[in-house]
């Protein structure tokens, strides 16, 4: 896969010593916590991050097919308008007196949808990660938390996109949470891995792992962890029924 790369690495090296920078795919992060109790969880209306942006909704499309690809009924979240009944005025005034959330879990429990999946952030943002060379090894680029002070460090920027998911699964019926779900993934820890080998240089190098075929396969990773907080969800609960 083509990598882009600064041109700090090329025409800034001022020693004649080479060191090698070896990024290789990582796990993903997951901060998920779910709830004591079990639920079965069957059908899900999706309630979407306020003013979703086009490249939400893209990415909101990816979610809602894995729902639907791992056999979950699916009740979109654009009818959420219609929650109250009587006369057009009174039913305006009482929807513009509702949440969000309250207009969504009003019309789940008039779908018959087991949970409501409310998504507080979806979707890709800058990051970076810190590479040096440490005492004892004059060769290896290692992480670091933070770029190093030391003005004549060898020191590596690399720049990334990570992609994160955060939801909570509700139960219709109680209100209760029955997961919460946070995962992420960047686009520099997923495969094939990045292996640098450049001269050495006491000016900042940037390299930057950020992909289109990066970016998908960071979603897929983290769709493929929130399908299975909900499979495991839906086989816990029939296990204890």
């Amino acid at each position: 896969m083509r990598k882009t790369i600064s041109l700090a690495i090329l025409g800034s090296m001022l020693s004649s010593c080479f060191v090698n920078l070896s990024v290789a795919p990582g796990a993903l992060r997951d901060r998920s916590a779910p709830a004591a109790t079990k639920a079965l969880v069957s059908a899900v209306i999706v309630l979407p991050p306020r003013g979703s942006e086009r490249g939400q909704r893209s990415e909101l499309a990816d979610l809602e097919r894995v729902l639907l690809g791992k056999g979950f009924r699916v009740i979109s979240s654009g009818i959420t308008g219609r929650v109250a009944t009587g006369p057009v005025e009174a039913r305006a005034d009482e929807a513009s007196r509702l949440s969000d959330l309250e207009r969504a879990l009003i019309l789940a429990k008039d779908s018959n949808a087991d949970a409501l999946l409310q998504v507080g952030e979806i979707g890709f943002e800058p990051a970076e990660r810190y590479f040096t060379l440490l005492e004892g090894d004059l060769t290896n680029l290692k992480e670091v938390p933070e770029p190093p002070t030391s003005t004549d460090a060898v020191f590596v920027r690399v720049k990334e996109a990570r992609f994160t998911f955060q939801a909570k699964l509700i139960n219709v019926e109680n209100g209760e949470i029955v997961v919460s779900m946070e995962i992420s993934q960047s686009t520099s820890r997923v495969s094939p891995a990045t292996n640098i080998k450049g001269q050495a240089s006491t000016k900042e190098t940037i390299v930057i792992i950020d992909t289109p075929q990066r970016r998908q396969a960071a979603i897929e990773q983290v769709m493929e962890a929130f399908n299975s907080h909900l499979s495991a969800r839906r086989s816990q609960a029939r296990v204890n029924e």
